[in-house]
């Protein structure tokens, strides 16, 4: 009589981990110049607060959403969570001052360098004009370590090609892996940043999604609204 064969364990199968963001970081101008469209921003960031608690509601009292606003200097942001971060209001952002957003993109690095899978976006309407802290060669630097070794994102969204120069000069390039650089057209910051696009982006990328592209043409993203 045969004997009955008996079943081989089976070996696990690993799957491929990606870093779960439980930060979001927003890098906001607050300089003069933003005066012009100080609605339009509330507005976007207000609506981005809105779209990622629905997106994973589970998640909104452990994923972090800080917003690190600069002009002259750079503020020191809140902890919060999406659950508990308040809206902007004319009240909460006051654009004045110049521009120190190398500054403000450096302390912002340097604060959480230690934690993987964290969203960082900016949105600036002009160039650099009052930063001391940080040189060229760091901020590239910066850039490229977080990117490579801790999956960090980077959204980049600027007015003109000078500002999406500055983005570019940092290693923030549309064809670079987790990067997304984006003119979008004067007084267009909030309307893009809101925009379904930005925001399914940032959703995807939360989820561990690696090297998520924002899928829009620079000019509908700006006259989208």
């Amino acid at each position: 009589m045969p004997q009955e064969k008996k079943p081989q364990p089976q070996t696990p199968r690993i799957l491929a981990t990606q870093s779960i963001c439980k930060r979001l970081v927003l890098v906001l101008d607050s300089s003069g110049s933003m005066s012009s469209q100080k609605n339009d921003i509330i507005g976007g960031v207000n609506e981005t607060i809105k779209v990622q608690r629905q997106s994973q509601p589970s998640e909104n009292s452990t994923t972090n959403f800080n917003i690190v606003t600069f002009s002259d200097c750079v503020s020191i942001p809140q902890e919060h969570t999406l659950e508990s971060v308040p809206f902007l209001s004319d009240s909460s952002y006051c654009p004045s001052g110049s521009t120190a957003l190398f500054d403000a993109m450096g302390l912002t690095m340097s604060r959480y360098n230690t934690e993987s899978g964290v969203i960082m976006i900016v949105a600036t309407d002009g160039e650099e004009n009052s930063s001391s802290k940080y040189s060229y060669k760091q901020r590239v630097e910066m850039v490229k370590n977080l990117r490579e070794n801790k999956n960090w994102n980077f959204i980049y969204l600027s007015e003109d090609i000078d500002t999406f120069k500055q983005g570019e000069s940092m290693g923030i390039s549309q064809s670079t892996t987790n990067c997304n650089n984006i003119a979008v057209g004067k007084y267009c910051l909030g309307n893009a940043l809101k925009s379904n696009e930005c925001q399914s982006a940032i959703s995807d990328m939360r989820k561990g999604t690696k090297n998520v592209k924002i899928a829009q043409t620079i000019s509908s993203l700006s006259q989208q609204y």
